[in-house]
């Protein structure tokens, strides 16, 4: 089974360039985070998407199924603790344009200031008039590529500013030099877009890194065939726990 977490305020259905090319006897589970798409939002836990995830792993029985988790972006931080959540029983993870748990750099210095200020917006001002200003950031570029069916479900959720905070935010976690740890899953890889200049600083380091080029943020439409790539590469390494 492999698991994909969308990025802030995309359905799971952003996934669906990745998942055409994967192997069709794969199960693949591409869920709505909370507040998002058909997702109603859900109340957070200090780790922000803790209900959500512990609903998900009832759901879908995942420990006993051994899943290979990825997210997107912001929804790469949803992945980070689902597989901390799965432990052991988790039998891979993949971040793609994403930097869980690592502090801003001097580009960014005040994250959760910034964070903030957004989600204020999103709760106060048009949401749609927000959304336009967000996906004009030159970090964005590139999801222009998005399906026009995909685009659409983005308005569906009920709270844009909570959703920003609760799941995207996860305050004071931090990536050790290793993607893959003790507390994390192993194997492990981070995907991250040549251009993307700022996950590119955000990310230095990591050991499990890999660098996509002619791309930038919005990976999953502009380099479906790598991540993919990458999905089945890391499916296969050892099942922690064999289907029986």
């Amino acid at each position: 089974m492999v698991v994909l977490l969308p990025g802030f305020s995309w359905p799971g259905g952003m996934w669906e360039s990745v998942v055409s090319r994967l192997p069709a006897h794969w199960c693949v589970v591409a869920p709505d985070l909370p507040g998002a798409g058909a997702s109603a939002w859900l109340p957070a836990d200090e780790l922000g998407v803790g209900a959500y995830l512990s609903d998900l792993m009832a759901t879908y029985d995942l420990p006993g199924r051994a899943p290979l988790v990825g997210g997107d972006s912001r929804g790469g931080r949803a992945a980070w603790h689902l597989a901390l959540k799965l432990g052991g029983s988790c039998r891979g993870l993949l971040g793609v344009s994403c930097a869980p748990g690592r502090s801003a750099t001097g580009e960014q210095p005040d994250r959760e200031a910034w964070l903030d200020g957004w989600a204020r917006r999103f709760g106060s001002e048009d949401s749609e008039a927000v959304l336009a200003e967000w996906d004009a950031q030159p970090l964005l570029g590139g999801r222009e590529l998005a399906p026009p069916d995909v685009a659409r479900w983005r308005l569906r959720g009920e709270a844009l500013d909570r959703l920003l905070v609760a799941w995207a935010d996860h305050r004071g976690t931090r990536v050790p030099p290793e993607l893959a740890s003790p507390e994390l899953p192993s194997p492990a890889a981070l995907l991250v877009g040549a251009g993307d200049t700022t996950y590119v600083a955000r990310t230095e380091g990591l050991a499990g890194r890999r660098m996509v080029p002619d791309a930038s943020h919005a990976l999953p439409w502009q380099a479906p065939e790598v991540v993919a790539a990458v999905l089945a590469e890391l499916m296969k390494g050892p099942d922690p726990r064999p289907s029986s």
